[in-house]
C-alpha cells in the first residue's frame, strides 16, 4: 500500500505463553505481528489454565507488562456453563478496559473451554441477557455432534481431509443455533461469529441482520487463510506444509474459497454487511515438531497472509485502502463500533 496506516488491529490472536511458551510467547507473537503492521492484539482465553476468572485475567495482563507489550495487548475472558462464572465474567468486561469481550466455544477446539451441550448454550444467552450484557460475545461455531459423526474421515497423510472431518454443515448449523439462542433470550449484546469459513454461513448472518425482531447486534470475522487458501492448494503442498494449514474451522474447497474472496472484494459500502465484517488472523502458533506430527494440532500462524490479501486487492484493481478499511484502528469503524469504549 502506498501509505500504510499507523497500525492495524488483529481482533483474534492466540498469544500462548505460560505453559505453552514452547509454542510462542506474547513477545514472539507481537514481534511477528508488527512486521505485518499490527499494533494491537486481542488475546483468546483457551489456554491450559483457561482465562475465565478475574485472577487469570490479571495474570495475563501482568504477563503482557512483563513481556513489554502491554500497550499492544487486550484480551477476552472465556465463558463456561456455570451461571455464577458468567455473571462474574460480565462484571470483568464492564470494569476492566483491557478486557474487550466474552468468548464462547460452542464446539471443541484447542483447549478445554468448549460448551457443547445446546441447553447449556441457550442458558448462557439467557444469563447474559439477565445480566444486561451489551458487549461483544465472540463465538467459535462448530456443531459437536456433526463433528463426532465425521471425525473418522481425517487422514493425517492427507491433511486436507480435515475439511471432511469438520464439514461446513457443522459451522452452518452451529451459527444458526447461536442466532436462535440470542433471539430467544432477548440478548442485547453483539454476537460476533468468529472465523467464518463457509460462504453460505454469511447468508444466515444476513437473514439475522434483516430480522426486525432482532434485539442484538451481529457481525462476523473473515480470516485471510479461509479467503486465500483451499483444499486444492493444500493438495499441491508437501504433506508437512499441508499440515501447517490444519485449522479449526478447516480450510475448504476452492469454490467456497472463491466465494469468500469475491464476497469481500465485491462488498459495497451500501450493503448492510459492510459494517458487520472485519478481518482477523486467528493466529494460533504451535511448535514445529507438533505441527509435523502424525496428528498435528489445529492452528495457522502466518501474519504474512495479510500482505497476500493486500496484493490480491491490488491485482484486482481495487482501491488499495480497502483492506485497511477492515483492519485499521482509526479508519475501520467496523472494529471500533463493535468494541465501542474499549477502543475509544
Amino acid at each position: 500500500m502506498n501509505s500504510k496506516p499507523s497500525y492495524y488491529i488483529d481482533p483474534h490472536v492466540h498469544m500462548r505463553d505460560e505453559e505453552w511458551a514452547h509454542k510462542a510467547t506474547m513477545a514472539d507473537v507481537v514481534a511477528q505481528g508488527k512486521k505485518a503492521g499490527i499494533g494491537l492484539f486481542f488475546d483468546m482465553p483457551n489456554l491450559p489454565r483457561p482465562v475465565t476468572t478475574r485472577e487469570r485475567v490479571q495474570e495475563r495482563i501482568n504477563l503482557a507488562e512483563k513481556r513489554g507489550i502491554s500497550e499492544n495487548y487486550r484480551l477476552y475472558v472465556g465463558l463456561t456453563s456455570d451461571l455464577e462464572q458468567i455473571k462474574k465474567a460480565v462484571q470483568i468486561v464492564k470494569e476492566n478496559k483491557n478486557v474487550v469481550g466474552l468468548k464462547l466455544f460452542a464446539g471443541e477446539s484447542t483447549g478445554n473451554l468448549a460448551v457443547e451441550n445446546e441447553a447449556e448454550q441457550g442458558r448462557i444467552y439467557c444469563a447474559l441477557s439477565d445480566a444486561g450484557y451489551t458487549g461483544v460475545l465472540a463465538v467459535h461455531c462448530e456443531h459437536p455432534e456433526i463433528i463426532k459423526l465425521h471425525k473418522h474421515k481425517f487422514n493425517s497423510c492427507e491433511p486436507w481431509t480435515w475439511a471432511d472431518a469438520r464439514p461446513a454443515k457443522a459451522e452452518y448449523d452451529s451459527v444458526k443455533k447461536q442466532i436462535e439462542f440470542a433471539k430467544n433470550a432477548g440478548f442485547k449484546g453483539r454476537l460476533q461469529i468468529c472465523h467464518v469459513s463457509h460462504a453460505e454461513t454469511i447468508s444466515l448472518i444476513r437473514t439475522a441482520l434483516n430480522d426486525k425482531a432482532r434485539t442484538f447486534d451481529i457481525g462476523f470475522e473473515l480470516t485471510p487463510h479461509h479467503i486465500l487458501r483451499s483444499t486444492e492448494h493444500m493438495k499441491l503442498m508437501s504433506v508437512e506444509d499441508a499440515k501447517k494449514h490444519k485449522c479449526n474451522p478447516p480450510i475448504r474447497d476452492s469454490a467456497n474459497q472463491k466465494e469468500l474472496l469475491d464476497f469481500l472484494f465485491n462488498l459495497s459500502k451500501n450493503d448492510g454487511l459492510y459494517n458487520r465484517v472485519y478481518l482477523a488472523s486467528d493466529f494460533a502458533p504451535h511448535a514445529a515438531e507438533e505441527k509435523s506430527s502424525e496428528n498435528p494440532p489445529s492452528g495457522i500462524a502466518d501474519f504474512g497472509l495479510y500482505g497476500e490479501l493486500e496484493a490480491e486487492a491490488k491485482r484486482r484493481g481495487l482501491n488499495e485502502n480497502q483492506i485497511a478499511d477492515f483492519m485499521h484502528h482509526y479508519r475501520n469503524q467496523n472494529i471500533v463500533d463493535a468494541f465501542k469504549e474499549k477502543l475509544n
